[in-house]
């Protein structure tokens, strides 16, 4: 077994490996809050399977941190590809470490705002709630490095639900503590099951258009809205 006063995963036994391994490998700051913010190993693991089910080959992970879940779930599904975008630029880097120390060929990460870049190329979104942090109190923020707000938290969230809308047919979702807002009405909800500390959901896009109404992702339930009804509740939010 690896000594954990110098952790080193062997690629091939990344996606079993436990929590306590992966997360001993992050610097002290992100390892410290692991158990907020970060896919749990298992939970990846068990996503990337869902990915794998549901057809869907390249996934964009939302906020990927320092790359949690695109590893351990790239090393669960080594024929699949995985995005992770993420906007700290220490995360990013220390994505970049642990992929290369790994050795783990089908992941790449990205530092950029997730909500800019193209998504015309992702058959698969992961999400792991990953806009509440707008919304948390300072002391449970990661850092203030970049802007969070709950105006940010409001706009985020209608344009995830225009990006999903524009998404192609057959396109997945996965969701773990929810996304946290509205999913559009041409997704139906396939799967759910019990995972980590919540439930894993998947959904998966089975018109090209819209209806009037759209699902509400939350952490405890899946609801059902008229979509104005929700951006207004969204924008009341902000002011």
């Amino acid at each position: 077994m690896t000594d954990l006063a110098e952790p080193k995963l062997a690629a091939q036994h990344c996606a079993l490996a436990s929590d306590q391994r992966f997360d001993a490998q992050l610097p002290q700051k992100a390892r410290l809050r692991a158990d907020q913010y970060w896919t749990p190993v298992s939970v990846a693991a068990r996503a990337a399977e869902l990915f794998r089910r549901h057809r869907a080959t390249t996934i964009l992970d939302v906020g990927c941190g320092p790359g949690k879940f695109c590893l351990a779930a790239a090393c669960a599904a080594p024929e699949l590809q995985f995005e992770g975008v993420e906007q700290r630029v220490g995360l990013v880097h220390t994505a970049r470490r642990l992929a290369r120390q790994l050795n783990v060929k089908n992941v790449h990460f990205s530092l950029a705002n997730a909500l800019e870049i193209s998504w015309d190329r992702f058959d698969g979104f992961y999400f792991f709630n990953p806009f509440v942090e707008n919304v948390f109190s300072p002391p449970t923020q990661f850092d203030a490095t970049v802007e969070l707000s709950v105006l940010r938290f409001a706009w985020d969230l209608i344009q995830v639900e225009h990006l999903l809308a524009a998404a192609r047919v057959g396109s997945a979702i996965v969701t773990y503590h929810g996304l946290g807002g509205p999913i559009p009405s041409c997704f139906e909800l396939v799967h759910t099951e019990a995972a980590g500390t919540d439930q894993l959901r998947v959904w998966l896009k089975r018109h090209r258009r819209s209806e009037a109404w759209c699902w509400v992702d939350s952490e405890r339930e899946i609801s059902k809205a008229a979509r104005q009804d929700v951006y207004d509740a969204l924008v009341q939010l902000a002011r």
